[in-house]
């Protein structure tokens, strides 16, 4: 089993080769760096592209959760063809017209045809959404307006070629009803309702949201827009967020291989428990996936297939456990991870050497002990009791083999990676976790993946 270099960076390492001691030096998975090996064109990032998928990035979450906002005319024009408007369908038909714009167009061609009646207009509009909609008149813009503008009318007249006025003909309070009404009534039905979603998940001001949408021209171009623009870090971590809430209201979504697995990279970023095996896991894809781990070209390969199949695999994850009625949670991931890379050996190798380069505190001293006895007892396997030391091999006072500090010498292995992060996840035992990396596939993915792997050695 391949030696790992202590924070992915720089370090020594010696490897027992027939009783003799062979000192070689690596650089081994280096995100913070731009070293690599020259790899001629078949371990980058565009050879990771071929294999069958491209980096997920915060943009294309933000989008994918704004379609599924959804919002359409479909809504207003219905409630404004119920109202009298028969032109409504054919002019919001066009594509053209935000949903706002629609309801500015009605409130224009009834203002035409009659004058001031196009704020009973607007009341009469809400009256009949909140039918289908009842949260609508919780909104304080709305009753506000409801009640200074009462009406029992049910039709009205509209002229035939009104033209849409320009924003500035609106009181902007006016303005911002429309906006939010139409916001309402065009996401009807939908979870991820964007005014909500900015509201409460991005905690934005009303009056900004209304001005948002205002000026994208409908929820679902807002909500894409503020998304795009959230700050990091936080931003990877609300997208997960925002994902999560449309993961459990709306089955079909757990599916989606953009929104799952943004939920499963990203949503315990933060969390006090688990969030650092978030943190190293996303920095270990983000430095495979730009190939930068300093290994024979076809040990980067293997390393990014081993990434690609895992990223495929995880929107059945995340839909098999929710479809059983589980509530996906940041512990929750991190322990179908565990469960996955039990099964996995190719990812157990790369996220177990992941592990120890990148672990702040790792505590290497815990583990000489049972490397140096592995050790003693693989010499004494191949050349007996207490063989003479080779040129160079640490001894003791008695003139012995000193395993403790060849152990030390030899530094971390992968399995005590997966020891490491076994133990310190209450997920599975030291012990257990040894024995795993003593399987045949286990060791046969260490030796795909990691570089510099003796034969036949953990």
């Amino acid at each position: 089993m391949c030696n790992v270099v202590k924070g992915f960076m720089f370090g020594k390492l010696r490897m027992l080769l027939s009783g003799t001691l062979l000192l070689l030096t690596a650089v081994l998975f280096s995100p913070a760096t731009n070293a690599s090996i020259p790899q001629g064109g078949g371990a980058s990032w565009a050879g990771l592209q071929s294999i069958g998928k491209g980096a997920l990035l915060p943009e294309q979450v933000a989008v994918t959760l704004a379609e599924y906002a959804g919002s359409d005319n479909e809504q207003i024009t219905r409630f404004l063809e119920r109202l009298g408007w028969q032109e409504a369908k054919p002019l919001a038909s066009k594509g053209d017209l935000s949903p706002a714009e629609v309801l500015q167009l009605a409130y224009s061609a009834s203002e035409a045809e009659e004058r001031r009646s196009g704020k009973f207009l607007l009341t009469a509009f809400i009256q009949l959404v909140a039918t289908d909609v009842p949260s609508i008149m919780s909104e304080p813009e709305v009753k506000r307006f409801v009640a200074q503008h009462p009406t029992t009318r049910t039709k009205f007249l509209f002229a035939n070629k009104a033209a849409l006025l320009p924003p500035s003909a609106f009181d902007p309070k006016l303005r911002n009803v429309i906006a939010l009404v139409a916001d309402i009534t065009a996401t009807h039905g939908s979870p991820m309702y964007p005014r909500l979603v900015m509201e409460r998940h991005l905690r934005l001001k009303r009056v900004d949201v209304l001005k948002a949408i205002l000026k994208y021209g409908s929820g679902e171009a807002a909500l894409a827009a503020v998304l795009k623009k959230l700050p990091n870090p936080p931003q990877k971590q609300r997208l997960a967020e925002i994902a999560l809430q449309l993961i459990d209201t709306v089955p079909a979504s757990r599916s989606n291989p953009v929104l799952t697995e943004a939920v499963f990279r990203w949503l315990g970023l933060s969390d006090p428990k688990v969030g650092e095996w978030f943190k190293y896991r996303e920095r270990m894809i983000e430095a495979v996936e730009a190939g930068k781990m300093n290994a024979p070209e076809n040990q980067i390969r293997n390393a990014q297939q081993a990434l690609v199949r895992f990223r495929q695999d995880i929107p059945a994850m995340i839909k098999i456990y929710a479809d059983h009625g589980n509530q996906v949670s940041s512990h929750a991931i991190e322990r179908m991870f565990f469960e996955y890379i039990n099964r996995q050996p190719e990812v157990a190798a790369l996220w177990s050497f992941a592990v120890i380069g990148m672990k702040k505190n790792f505590n290497d001293e815990k583990y000489v002990g049972e490397r140096a006895e592995k050790l003693k007892q693989s010499v004494e396997k191949e050349f007996g009791p207490d063989p003479k030391p080779s040129k160079g091999m640490p001894v003791m006072p008695d003139g012995k083999i000193d395993y403790l500090a060849l152990a030390r010498e030899h530094g971390p292995k992968p399995y005590n990676g997966f020891q490491e992060y076994a133990t310190a996840t209450g997920f599975g035992t030291h012990e257990a976790a040894g024995r795993h990396f003593d399987e045949p596939a286990v060791v046969r993915a260490v030796a795909g993946i990691c570089p510099l792997a003796p034969k036949g050695a953990r």
